[in-house]
């Protein structure tokens, strides 16, 4: 707030101050205690001073409603004084009052009202004259009253705890009871005043303001200080309380009739709530002052509180509900002595009166008077008082200090030029030079002073001239005397009144009644008379930019317009708010400029070439879409409340606001254009902003950063459509579209702006705005080429019409073409044949520039096509579409004959198949086959033949054609004659095999050729036929082969049933049935007591358990042991262990069942085991060949299935084998190497229990022949001892003792074994050695010797697949006399020299055999629940073996 004066205890006295304003703020009354009554204006300045008739103290003062009189009321006095302010006169009032309290005037009549102490009223009226006494009305001294300020009703208040409400006649019209004596009341205000909680509900209206069309009040009363009251005319009375902690209530007022605020001894003020639903809620509640509040003040024009206590006052902004505390007021010499407050009716001037006889005035709103010129504003910063600011200086964070310009008056209005200023009020007006004085200091230089005719409207000034709207007429003159100029006055009195002007440093631009825009030149000082303009209707404002090029205008009705004056044009501003009071053009932008009301702001574009023309659009935010797409709405900026938009800059608007400084408002269209941030976000918001203010080049930098495709494709839509070709094409190569950017770089030149905005409507794929803006161009030609291209033949045919009539048959043959495709046949006709019509009458060739216009389009066509298709040929071409066109239209038209006759005459088989095809719709059969056959379509023609049943004229034709439709056809048609083996035959050329079944059996009698098709195709219906025919010929077997290959296994399955021929079904069946069909035939089976059959099919079809329990049945182990292996079940091999033990019958069975399972099962390491448990017993029980199978059928199965063999099981074949050999090597004279292998088994004796005293005494023997003379003599000493001599047979004991006799005759040596090299290392090692010294790796041995392999004389056997040293196994089976014995010697199987092949390389055998090296037979499953199970049919085998053990015989040989 800014102090506008203060009077001091001089002019009152010292106590307290009573003061009252004027309700237009003219005058301020006031007075203390010294019996004088001053007079001041709003400047401060003393109107008068009254002397009043006593000097006793003034109760109360008032204004009336005109603010003429003011009526003083003084204590003790019997009379009313009156001060008329225009007659400066004083008069009495005698009322013969007695013990006066109150007087207040009407808000709405001519009526005073003076409260007394007795209880009645004094009505008073000033336009008669006439007072009246009102009696009764209290019973006690009234203590105070009010007048209603929108209904002239008054209440008043009295000791006698009531109050009354009456009408300005003095009529009661209600009346209350309180619970205590009244204090202050008060009106609540008429129902429309602005508060915070926005517009009253209209259910919320009637109740409170009760049936329409009748008066409502509603009354608020203090009473005791507690609480207020409140009474209504249509309710009862509510009682609001405070909190206790606030303190007695000091003051209330209303804010709106919906809210009422209140101040308390505590220095707290409240606000609440009372309309309907929410009473008594508290909307704001502070302490404001530290010890206490004395008064509070509300002013609903400015939506502000003030109150005061302590030594300040506070100011609460009501629509933030916030104390704003930029104009707080400090009166720190007046602590404790604020008592009362007063505001303006408008808000201006608020007064705070003290005790000590001090009055304070303060400006709180200053009037909305300004104006701007270029970047300078001028404003009324105090009532007399001008400040021109430079606008850009706060943009730039320029500190600079205003220019202030004092005046003689308080100003009405301001104008501002680039050095003077006016101001002035009514009919005067005040001219000062601001700057470029003689004295630079000096910036109220008045150098002219101008008196109009009429009050002035509007005034304007540039740097010479001012310009005055009086009257309907505009005086424009020099500003200084000094100017040439002479004044003139516009408009002429023929041309109407001025309803509008505005002035730029060129033209003096006005709008008269009758609607017209006329510019005057100040330069030339004569009207421009090209630039006029006549609107619709009369033109109430005008804001031109500053060079007059563009100006904004808005006509009665609201609406605005944008004129070009350059080229006249005039466009339609879109969205403009009818409230809007100012269009401000952007400083910066010339092409922008804001349109402002008194609530909110609007931006716009002027683009003054588009593809649509001028264009003027509201800016809104922009979103981009994935596709390009651009998405905006139009949207304002909120105006903070009270501010006024001055000037413009690059988006940001200056406004002054209502406590008279400048601020300024940043327009949401600008708003990410001035942030400093660059994130992708940022940068995002800054290229969509700069897109919807048409900023291109900027839009292109933020292209640049964000690399975006979305926000390339709308730059390029916004280029294009402000048809500014260079940076579309830019844009176009960023985004790397060839394509585009050739076609834009080849209308980059065209001048034509109507032809430029054509091209660029078509690459936006807008035809018809295409065509328009062509036919404007100075090249029509263009639609027709267009519109041709695109094949709108109907279009292309209007604009031929007028733009080339040459081409109108051409394009009638193309647009005939397009109705025939739609359907439309007989306007199509007529189009054809008016097409021929004009290609008869016109038969002279196109010459090169019409080729060219036809093709010009079409870059894709070459010369040579150009030339084929132009001139006379072009023409021979046309006519002949239009005849075939004619030909088939006419068909279509139902004209037969003459069709068909066309059709003919043109002997063309295009024309004749076509024609023949609509024949067919139509279904005329023998023109459409005639047409086909001579358009070469013979299939066609032959099945209409067929159809018709001419089969001479078919026959010749299916000769010619290979379509199986066509002999199915006549198949069908001499199947209906009876002809059944030419039907067949023709069945069976049209592929139709089932129908060749089906006759064959039904009607040829030949059923083997019928079977033989069914097996050959398969064929479901075929199968069905034959399977039928066997049923009937009872050939169930055939029957149920043909039902299967009919997909019908159920009823093949009952007939196999009924007639017993199972095997039949289960052959056609093969493995192609469904588990549900194999248990059908195991159940069959299990019928039939065929166990076995059963199982197997049991086996099939998932059901291994019955499988198992047949097989068992029926004793059938290896096929049990194969469903086991299957299924893979742990139940399943349980029960077929326990069988095979015996633990089920008490059978105990073959073990190698329980090998073949564990092999069935993948459990390869077990199934060794087990081969090694049998191998064991069986060598134990001298079964050798026995076991030496069964080591060798395992090993041999490990190896096929790459599955490790164990060392162990290597080891117990070696040992046997070596044994076997034994025989075999004495035979072939081997003596010495049977010795050896005897030593070989002699070592691990003891695994022969059953035969060691006889292979003892063989080995004894053996290396007694082969030399081993001191191994003999061991051997034979161990036969010598007792547990062993006893069991030696007689022949050979003598043989041993002397053996051992001639121990002690001489030293005993063995025979040096030959050497031969190590496979793996080469080195010579002793032939019988089986382990590598220096690796330690076991070496494979000679299946035929017994020796190790040599790497150069290895092969392998064909039959056992078993190592062997080539040279011995040539020369074993060499030795052999008997084709009998050449057998394999580990199998027994037949060979031959030819079958064995010397290795070249054996370490890939040498390499698998190695991997075993130092393993031991002792693998472990990761299962240990089958590793036990394992043991335990292991522990279980063994004592099966040795319980059968005596059973068995040995196959041990001596």
């Amino acid at each position: 707030m800014k102090p506008l004066f203060e009077l001091d205890e001089g002019c009152h006295g010292h106590g307290p101050v009573q003061s009252c304003w004027q309700h237009d703020g003219s005058y301020l009354a006031s007075c203390g205690l010294n019996g004088l009554v001053q007079i001041y204006d709003r400047h401060g300045q003393q109107h008068d001073e009254l002397r009043l008739p006593s000097k006793a103290r003034v109760l109360s003062i008032d204004w009336d409603r005109d603010g003429e009189l003011l009526a003083i009321l003084q204590e003790k006095a019997t009379s009313v004084s009156l001060y008329s302010v225009h007659k400066r006169k004083l008069t009495s009032l005698e009322a013969n009052l007695k013990i006066p309290q109150f007087l207040a005037w009407s808000r709405l009549g001519p009526q005073l009202v003076i409260g007394t102490g007795n209880g009645s009223v004094v009505m008073y009226r000033k336009d008669t004259l006439r007072q009246e006494s009102l009696v009764g009305k209290h019973s006690g001294p009234i203590v105070s009253g009010v007048w209603s300020a929108h209904e002239n009703l008054f209440a008043l208040a009295g000791e006698d705890k009531t109050i009354s409400i009456s009408t300005a006649d003095g009529t009661t019209e209600a009346q209350f009871s309180l619970r205590g004596i009244p204090g202050r009341i008060a009106f609540a205000p008429p129902q429309g005043v602005k508060d915070s909680l926005g517009p009253v509900a209209s259910s919320e209206s009637k109740q409170r303001d009760g049936a329409a069309g009748s008066s409502a009040w509603t009354l608020c009363a203090s009473v005791k200080s507690e609480m207020l009251v409140l009474y209504s005319m249509h309710g009862t009375p509510a009682e609001l309380p405070f909190a206790q902690r606030y303190g007695k209530l000091v003051a209330f007022e209303w804010l709106s009739n919906r809210i009422i605020v209140a101040g308390f001894t505590t220095g707290q003020v409240v606000a609440v709530r009372v309309d309907t639903g929410m009473f008594g809620e508290e909307i704001f509640s502070s302490r404001l002052h530290r010890t206490s509040l004395t008064n509070l003040v509300v002013s609903r024009t400015l939506q502000r509180i003030a109150s005061c206590g302590d030594s300040s006052v506070h100011v609460i902004d009501t629509e933030s509900w916030r104390e704003n505390t930029e104009e707080k007021i400090n009166l720190e010499n007046e602590e404790g002595n604020l008592a009362r407050m007063s505001w303006t009716l408008d808000g201006q001037i608020l007064t705070v009166a003290t005790k000590t006889g001090r009055l304070y005035n303060f400006l709180t709103k200053m009037p909305m008077v300004n104006d701007s010129y270029g970047v300078n504003v001028a404003y009324l910063s105090s009532l007399r008082e001008i400040a021109i600011v430079d606008a850009l200086d706060a943009q730039r964070g320029v500190r600079s200090s205003p220019i202030r310009v004092p005046t003689s008056v308080e100003p009405a209005f301001v104008a501002l030029g680039g050095e003077h200023v006016v101001v002035g009020m009514n009919n005067r007006a005040w001219f000062y030079r601001f700057q470029n004085n003689e004295d630079p200091n000096q910036t109220d230089v008045l150098v002219n002073e101008v008196e109009y005719l009429a009050s002035v409207d509007k005034i304007c000034l540039n740097d010479q001239f001012s310009a005055a709207l009086c009257g309907g007429r505009i005086h424009l003159q020099p500003i200084e005397a000094s100017n040439e100029v002479e004044n003139q006055v516009f408009p002429a009195p023929e041309c109407g009144e001025a309803t509008c002007m505005a002035m730029t440093p060129s033209f003096l631009i006005y709008a008269t009644t009758d609607g017209t825009l006329q510019f005057f030149s100040l330069a030339d000082g004569q009207a421009i008379a090209p630039s006029e303009l006549r609107h619709a209707h009369p033109i109430r404002a005008i804001y031109p930019n500053a060079a007059g090029t563009r100006i904004v205008f808005i006509d009665q009705t609201g609406s605005g317009f944008l004129y070009n004056p350059i080229d006249s044009q005039v466009c339609e501003v879109p969205d403009l708010n009818a409230d809007t009071v100012r269009i401000i053009w952007d400083g910066l932008d010339p092409f922008v400029f804001v349109a402002s009301t008194s609530h909110e702001l609007s931006t716009y574009t002027y683009s003054p070439l588009t593809i649509n023309g001028p264009e003027v659009t509201k800016v809104g935010p922009l979103e981009v879409q994935e596709s390009g797409d651009v998405i905006t709405e139009p949207l304002s900026t909120q105006l903070p409340s009270g501010f006024v938009a001055l000037t413009s800059f690059a988006g940001i608007v200056t406004c002054q606001m209502p406590n008279a400084q400048l601020n300024r408002v940043m327009l949401g269209s600008h708003e990410a254009l001035h942030s400093m941030e660059h994130t992708s976000e940022s940068n995002r918001a800054k290229f969509e902003q700069s897109l919807a203010l048409r900023k291109l080049q900027e839009a292109w930098h933020m292209a640049l950063l964000l690399e975006s495709r979305p926000m390339w494709l709308a730059l390029s839509g916004r280029a294009m459509e402000e048809m500014n070709i260079d940076m579309a094409i830019r844009v176009w190569r960023q985004l790397g579209d060839a394509g585009m950017v050739m076609a834009l770089e080849r209308i980059k030149f065209v001048e034509d702006k109507h032809l430029l905005a054509g091209h660029i409507a078509a690459l936006f794929g807008d035809y018809s705005q295409a065509q328009e803006l062509y036919l404007l161009s100075s090249a029509p030609n263009t639609a027709l080429v267009m519109r041709k291209d695109l094949m709108h033949w109907e279009q292309a045919l209007k604009i031929a019409e007028t733009v080339a009539p040459h081409e109108i048959p051409h394009i009638s043959v193309e647009y005939a073409k397009q109705l025939e495709f739609k359907g439309e046949y007989r306007q199509a006709l007529q189009v054809f044949e008016s097409a021929m019509q004009g290609l008869l009458a016109s038969p002279e060739t196109q010459d090169a520039d019409d080729a060219e216009e036809m093709y010009g389009s079409n870059p894709a066509l070459d010369g040579d096509a150009r030339e084929e298709d132009s001139g006379e040929a072009a023409a021979a071409t046309k006519k002949k579409l239009c005849a075939a066109g004619i030909a088939r239209m006419t068909l279509r038209a139902g004209n037969i004959p003459k069709g068909v006759a066309l059709a003919l005459d043109l002997d063309d088989p295009v024309v004749s198949r076509e024609c023949a095809e609509i024949l067919v719709a139509s279904k005329q059969f023998p023109d459409a086959a005639t047409l086909f056959e001579k358009a070469g379509e013979f299939e066609e023609a032959a099945s209409i033949y067929i159809k018709a049943k001419n089969y001479s004229a078919a026959q010749p034709l299916l000769d010619q054609v290979t379509a199986p439709r066509l002999h199915l056809q006549l198949a069908k048609a001499k199947e209906a004659e009876k002809d059944f083996r030419t039907a067949a035959e023709e069945y069976e050329k049209g592929k139709d095999i089932d129908s060749v079944i089906r006759l064959s059996l039904e009607h040829l009698r030949q059923p083997e050729k019928a079977f033989t098709l069914v097996r050959k195709h398969q064929t479901p219906v075929g199968a069905e036929l034959a399977a039928r025919y066997c049923q009937s010929v009872n050939d169930f077997q055939g029957a149920i082969e043909f039902l299967l290959m009919a997909k019908r296994a159920e009823d093949a399955f009952e007939l196999a049933t009924a007639h017993d021929t199972m095997e039949v079904f289960e052959s056609a069946l093969g493995g192609d049935g469904t588990p549900e069909q194999y248990s059908s035939i195991a159940k069959y089976y299990e019928t039939k007591q065929q166990w076995s059959k059963a199982a197997e099919f049991y086996g099939v079809c998932g059901q291994h358990h019955k499988a198992l329990k047949l097989y068992l049945q029926c004793n059938e182990l290896e096929r049990a042991t194969e469903v086991v292996g299957r299924a893979r079940s742990d139940m399943l091999t349980h029960a077929l262990i326990d069988y095979l033990m015996g633990e089920t019958n008490g059978v105990v069975q073959d073990p190698v069942h329980i090998f073949r399972l564990y092999m069935a099962l993948g459990n390869y390491p077990q199934a060794a085991r087990t081969a090694m448990v049998i191998a064991h017993q069986e060598r134990e029980n001298g079964n050798y060949k026995s076991a030496h199978k069964t080591l060798y059928e395992t090993y041999r199965e490990l190896e096929a299935r790459g599955i490790r063999v164990p060392q162990s099981l290597r080891s117990a074949f070696l040992l046997l084998h070596s044994y076997l050999l034994v025989k075999k090597r004495i035979k072939v004279d081997d003596h010495a190497g049977a010795a050896r292998l005897l030593v070989r088994v002699a070592k691990s004796i003891s695994k022969f229990p059953a035969h060691t005293v006889p292979i003892l005494t063989s080995a004894v023997i053996e290396c007694h022949r082969g030399g081993l003379k001191k191994t003999a003599f061991e051997y034979a000493s161990r036969l010598m001892q007792p547990e062993h001599r006893a069991e030696l047979a007689g022949n050979y004991r003598t043989r041993i003792e002397a053996i051992v006799r001639r121990r002690g005759r001489s030293e005993l040596a063995d025979a040096e074994q030959g050497r031969s090299e190590c496979p793996y290392t080469s080195e010579m090692i002793p032939d019988y050695d089986l382990t590598c010294p220096r690796t330690k790796n076991h070496i494979p041995f000679c299946v035929v010797t017994g020796r190790h392999m040599v790497a150069d004389d290895w092969c392998v056997c064909p039959v056992s697949k078993m190592p062997a040293l080539y040279s011995e196994y040539v020369k074993y089976l060499e030795s052999v006399k008997t084709p009998e014995e050449r057998v394999d010697p580990v199998c027994g199987e037949p060979v031959s020299v030819v079958e064995l092949r010397r290795l070249e390389n054996p370490k890939s055998y040498l390499d698998m055999f190695s991997s075993s090296l130092g393993e031991e037979d002792d693998d472990e499953e990761d299962d240990d629940t089958e590793e036990d199970n394992a043991n335990d049919i292991q522990g279980r085998l063994s004592k099966a073996s040795r319980a059968s053990g005596n059973d068995m015989g040995g196959d041990g040989e001596e």
